[in-house]
């Protein structure tokens, strides 16, 4: 099979980011030896995925460590719930972080919906989850699955962050742990088991 220019390029490019990645070659080194073209594009490259490696780590990471040190409250619950898995249902400590920020701000809610319904905007009844972003809740069953519609909304309360449930829950409940502290200190005088186990 002939290769055209292009996938040369394109393999060319790849080959060079991987290794540039790798820290097996420096730019220094490589940019006398490249041609304009393709030093430019090499560039465009590694910009777009320093870019987009910002916005999914640090940048997500930023923003939901600043919306809990600045919110009002923030507290987690700890219960013993029923959860479903591959071997059925079975009881399991279950987390759930609930925010409280100081004043209202714009949420997206996926809004629960039954065939004759035509919600145009969240009540906080019908919101089965919400998030501070759109495509957190695109990534959800209810959604993928069951077509349910994605409303943005005022609220002053970010709850349903549930630890099985929730696409942001362990980034959410990485910065909710360090602002609550949450049982690090305290001395249990009980098994965990007597304390919440069936009777």
């Amino acid at each position: 099979m002939t290769q055209t220019p292009q996938m040369l390029k394109t393999k060319t490019l790849d080959y060079y980011v991987k290794q540039l990645e790798e820290r097996k070659i420096k730019f220094l080194d490589l940019d006398p030896k490249l041609g304009h073209g393709v030093r430019e594009e090499l560039l465009a490259v590694l910009r777009d995925r320093a870019r987009n490696k910002f916005m999914k780590n640090v940048y997500e990471d930023f923003r939901t460590e600043l919306m809990v040190a600045t919110a009002k409250e923030v507290e987690i619950f700890e219960d013993m719930t029923l959860v479903g898995g591959p071997g059925g249902i079975d009881r399991d400590l279950v987390r759930d972080v609930y925010i409280k920020f100081k004043e209202p701000r714009l949420m997206f809610g996926i809004v629960w919906q039954y065939e004759d319904d035509d919600y145009n905007e969240a009540d906080e009844d019908n919101v089965v989850m919400k998030s501070d972003s759109r495509s957190d809740l695109e990534k959800t069953a209810w959604v993928k699955d069951n077509g349910l519609p994605i409303v943005e909304y005022f609220t002053d309360t970010y709850d349903e962050i549930n630890e099985h449930e929730h696409p942001s829950w362990e980034r959410i409940f990485k910065f909710a742990e360090k602002r609550c502290g949450l049982y690090k200190d305290i001395e249990v005088d009980e098994p965990y088991e007597d304390r919440y186990g069936d009777y």
